[in-house]
């Protein structure tokens, strides 16, 4: 299997160090951009389409949550962790798809359950985009101002009720 490439996004230098560190220890895990704000992860996750994101969210230039809604915007599919010091952030965190949300002091066991998290899920993605140019079938739902992307193969039922 390919190792899974990922960005870390944090502009604090003592954890991305610790980050960094936990993950060499990883052999199924690279770290292949290190971005310093919400502007540089943008561009990188544009510009090597990486397979996992580790992102703080209070970033200079734009916050990790409007980052990744940057992003989300281009990839709909992209993975990411948000890693911060801010517990009052999560709700939105999961609302936008976040495979984990973990708070500041980094623990490496914590840590290590979502990276395994992170590495299931990319890989049922990568077997279920064995096709080339070959989209993941999500479909798509705006509810309160915010777009869901829904694996159609988990939908049982669907049910509209007048325009929602």
């Amino acid at each position: 299997m390919n190792k899974i490439n990922l960005i870390i996004a944090d502009d604090n230098e003592d954890s991305v160090e610790i980050l960094d560190y936990f993950i060499e220890q990883l052999p199924e895990f690279e770290v292949i951009s290190i971005c310093k704000d919400g502007e540089q992860l943008v561009q990188e996750v544009m510009a090597k389409s990486p397979d996992l994101l580790l992102v703080d969210i209070n970033m200079p230039t734009i916050n990790g949550v409007d980052a990744i809604k940057k992003c989300l915007r281009i990839k709909p599919n992209l993975n990411f962790i948000f890693i911060t010091g801010y517990d009052e952030f999560a709700v939105k965190a999961f609302e936008l798809s976040a495979l984990d949300y973990i708070v500041k002091p980094i623990e490496k066991t914590r840590l290590y359950m979502a990276l395994e998290r992170a590495k299931n899920s990319i890989g049922i993605d990568r077997n279920q985009s064995k096709k080339p140019g070959e989209q993941l079938k999500r479909l798509p739902v705006k509810f309160n101002g915010s777009t869901y992307y829904i694996p159609i193969d988990q939908i049982i039922f669907i049910e509209k009720s007048g325009k929602k």
